[in-house]
């Protein structure tokens, strides 16, 4: 569980590293095996083999969007008004 806690926060990354953590706890030894255990266990509880074809067909594609992220890359005022005050003075 400790990759899936970590998942993504680099907040939390930046006030103890996953391998500090690692090293604290003694996991570094056997790393190698408890990731695939971690792994194993997140394929379990997802029924990934069974959800396989649809993960293929629907998922995100992450090219695609950064991609699309790219393409609105504006200021935070800019986003505000383009997708927050969408309708401001619509009435003028």
């Amino acid at each position: 569980m400790v990759t899936t806690f970590y998942s993504n926060n680099m907040e939390l990354e930046k006030i103890l590293s996953v391998n500090a953590l690692f090293e604290r706890y003694g996991l570094t030894k056997h790393l190698d095996r408890w990731r695939k255990m971690e792994q194993d266990f997140l394929r379990n509880i997802r029924n990934e083999k069974e959800l396989r074809k649809y993960h293929e067909r629907y998922s995100c594609k992450s090219e695609i969007l950064h991609a699309n992220r790219q393409r609105i890359n504006c200021s935070a005022e800019e986003y505000k008004r383009l997708s927050v005050d969408i309708f401001h003075n619509a009435d003028l």
